[in-house]
């Protein structure tokens, strides 16, 4: 592994695999962070517009 010479006996091996490991947990946390932003800007979005076409509607039944 990068030009590493990996053997059972290896002392680094153990570093090696807990490095590989959080490197891919933080990845996922990114990845899972942003999907969960994403999602929440949708969520914020949706309910502005709905906010915004009853605000509308309460304007006009008032102009009635």
């Amino acid at each position: 592994m990068n030009d590493i010479i990996i053997e059972d006996t290896s002392m680094r091996l153990p570093g090696i695999a807990v490095s590989a490991v959080e490197r891919q947990s933080r990845a996922g946390y990114y990845i899972s962070h942003r999907r969960r932003e994403h999602t929440w800007v949708i969520l914020h979005e949706h309910v502005l517009q709905h906010f915004d076409a009853s605000n509308y509607q309460a304007v006009l039944c008032e102009k009635l």
